[in-house]
């Protein structure tokens, strides 16, 4: 299946005859202000759409059940109905589904101030939450996006991330073809009010154990099952797409294991493509499939150490590595200065490089400095560093789908 590369940019400076609601007020909202629209109103056109879904923030009047405010239909100019947590219409909000009944169903986030003011940091559940992210008035939830990576459709789409203890964030729901949950995800922050300091990200459960995530990275629209086995433990990935970055497990001890890669068509296993041996280190490692279709050969699979040294205080990391089989070498800018040289080939990375905590955007280049692919985000705070692994091929014959892209994931401290 193709993926669509989706950025979701909320921006309005005005909202014609949409009326305000304070439900957000506090120091944790200066950034952005909340409408109130029913079904059936007008789309006003000075927000910029997330790509053709026209997707929209909207907060249930109660609670924060789900955060997207769908359009009647991708042709549409018009609000139509907001889905909830399992995927359907919420009941008790039938004004976006059917006719409205009341005036105040789904709403949308305004920005009164300049674009800069919202950014979006790079967060994975059990990140401490900055001082400046954009709340629920209750302070029990986040306003929060999923990352393309975070299913097969490659969607960035609007959610929320629930908060535990007042300290650090859980997991993130969202709407993408029936509900999802994900643990790595991208929260709004209002820039223009900085934290002071940020407490320092949480380890992964056991540094002294295997902390395993699984990528797809083959530039193809074929899927794929993951079955790692050791002794009688076994844990899959199913069906699982070009692009598509796994949560991390924790399950494996450490030493030897065979991971499985079988064809999956339609949802169903298919044929065994490569069977494979690997040890399993201790500490945080990213298992891929790599390389062009089909899969076949014990070079398919690789182990990707994802450990580091936590960076000096105040300052975050980022590193490149180059997963795009047809880019022979490559390098990275952080707001158009280089931090890696383009020197780093295929199927290997850079060392984390400093960088500052604020909203930036990261450029990777190969030859030229022409960027082949590049995003935009603040970088995890908390003495937390991120990985930007460049999936994709060039070659213009391949499905527009597979074209070079990031996929940025938070990594795990050393312990």
């Amino acid at each position: 299946m193709l993926r669509l590369r989706l950025l979701a940019f909320f921006v309005a400076l005005t909202i014609g005859t949409a009326t305000a609601l304070n439900i957000a007020s506090g120091p944790n909202s200066t950034c952005i202000t909340w409408y109130h629209v029913c079904n059936h109103d007008p789309i006003p056109s000075n927000y910029i759409l997330a790509g053709n879904q026209q997707i929209r923030f909207g907060p249930p009047k109660d609670t924060w059940q789900e955060l997207s405010c769908l359009p009647n239909s991708n042709a549409s100019n018009t609000f139509g109905h907001r889905d909830y947590g399992n995927g359907v219409p919420d009941p008790k909000f039938p004004g976006c589904w059917h006719p409205p009944q009341v005036s105040d169903l789904c709403m949308v986030v305004a920005l009164p101030n300049a674009v800069s003011s919202l950014s979006w940091i790079l967060v994975q559940l059990g990140s401490p939450v900055p001082c400046n992210a954009v709340l629920s008035a209750d302070g029990t939830t986040a306003m929060a996006r999923s990352l393309a990576s975070n299913t097969n459709y490659g969607n960035v789409m609007p959610g929320y991330a629930a908060i535990l203890n007042k300290s650090t964030f859980g997991t993130l729901y969202f709407e993408d073809y029936g509900g999802h949950i994900a643990n790595d995800f991208e929260v709004a922050i209002c820039s223009g009010t900085p934290c002071p300091t940020s407490p320092p990200q949480p380890p992964p459960p056991s540094k002294n154990l295997p902390y395993i995530r699984f990528g797809h990275t083959v530039p193809t629209e074929e899927a794929v099952d993951c079955v790692i086995t050791q002794g009688t433990v076994s844990y899959t990935w199913t069906e699982y797409q070009f692009g598509r970055f796994s949560e991390w497990i924790q399950v494996f001890g450490v030493g030897n294991a065979k991971i499985d890669i079988y064809h999956n068509v339609n949802g169903q296993r298919q044929a065994l493509l490569v069977s494979v041996t690997r040890l399993l280190t201790p500490g945080p490692l990213v298992v891929v499939i790599k390389d062009y279709w089909p899969v076949s050969v014990d070079s398919n699979v690789e182990t990707i150490a994802a450990s580091y040294v936590p960076p000096a205080a105040g300052m975050s990391g980022a590193r490149l590595f180059n997963l795009s089989p047809d880019t022979q070498t490559a390098g990275m800018m952080y707001n158009n200065y280089i931090i890696v040289p383009d020197g780093i080939s295929y199927s290997t990375g850079s060392p984390w490089m400093p960088i500052g905590p604020d909203s930036a955007t990261f450029d990777v280049f190969s030859g030229s400095k022409d960027p082949l692919a590049n995003l935009t985000l603040a970088p995890p705070s908390g003495g937390a560093v991120f990985t930007a692994f460049l999936i994709g091929v060039q070659n213009t014959t391949f499905p527009t789908g597979v074209q070079p892209q990031i996929v940025a994931l938070i990594d795990a401290p050393e312990g």
